[in-house]
């Protein structure tokens, strides 16, 4: 289950609203992730989108960038009605997202330690995996 990176114009045709499904107030706790998280989001307008395996279109955004580094990053999915987004699926498509970042950053966290962890806290979408 992978996601595929959209343009932020395709993120918006899923929907005009907008649902925060996760926060992330300290990325930088690993500055592999800030550094590539920034790299990316800047080079698409400060934005990050993509599709999961559900087919929802999700937003990746900062809350806060500041000249002390990025101060954490907010996901959306995007969506046409005021209904919540079904859980279950948002929790496929964010570990999903969790794998994908790790892979990309090839830092000391790899998808093995990240599905691991996973399990043990019992992080619904990695028990799936683990």
């Amino acid at each position: 289950m992978d996601i595929e990176l959209i343009s932020l114009e395709e993120a918006e045709k899923a929907g005009e609203r907008e649902e925060l499904v996760l926060v992330e107030q300290t990325p930088r706790f690993y500055p592999e992730f800030e550094v590539f998280l920034r790299k990316e989001m800047n080079g698409r307008s400060g934005r990050l989108s993509f599709r999961g395996a559900s087919g929802m279109a999700y937003v990746v955004a900062p809350l806060k960038d500041s000249d002390q580094g990025l101060q954490g990053i907010g996901i959306s999915v995007r969506k046409s009605s005021d209904s919540p987004a079904d859980p279950a699926k948002v929790d496929l498509d964010l570990w999903s997202f969790l794998e994908w970042l790790v892979d990309q950053v090839d830092g000391e966290w790899n998808k093995e330690a990240l599905r691991k962890t996973g399990a043990i806290y019992r992080v619904p979408g990695a028990l799936d995996r683990g």
